[in-house]
């Protein structure tokens, strides 16, 4: 089974960044509306944190899928995840909402993207691939 702990460690890594994309895109629908809750909850310059925030995950997304920065954006993404989980679900709507926009979704992202940040890339990466950083060990 420690064989395949690095193929593993890619397929998460790729979900989280489709599910990144998926989301960040999503937002460019309605950048207004989406600056007008980030000023809501008093976040200083909101439709530049809106637009900085959609290009964070539809890049970052990208970025995880292919396994670039694969460390850095780990972080990066899972402190946005921890901020909307604390400071924006789970005191409005809770950790599961009837319509399903609770915390949940952001709490398993955070945690996944731990995962990334501490262990890397997985096998099948850019950074292990081409530039030939350490692959994900057992």
């Amino acid at each position: 089974m420690p064989k395949l702990a690095p193929y593993a460690l890619t397929l998460l890594r790729v979900i989280v960044g489709i599910t990144f994309i998926v989301h960040g895109y999503a937002k460019t629908g309605f950048v207004g509306g989406f600056a007008d809750g980030l000023a809501a909850m008093n976040l200083p310059l909101p439709n530049i944190a809106a637009i900085v925030i959609i290009a964070v995950e539809i890049i970052g997304g990208g970025a995880l899928i292919l396994g670039i920065g694969t460390r850095w954006l780990g972080l990066v993404l899972a402190a946005e995840m921890a901020f909307i989980a604390m400071f924006v679900k789970m005191p409005t709507v809770g950790f599961m909402a009837g319509r399903g926009v609770g915390a949940e979704l952001d709490l398993n992202l955070f945690a996944a993207l731990l995962v990334i940040a501490t262990v890397g890339s997985g096998a099948l990466s850019v950074e292990g691939t081409l530039l030939g950083r350490k692959k994900a060990r057992d």
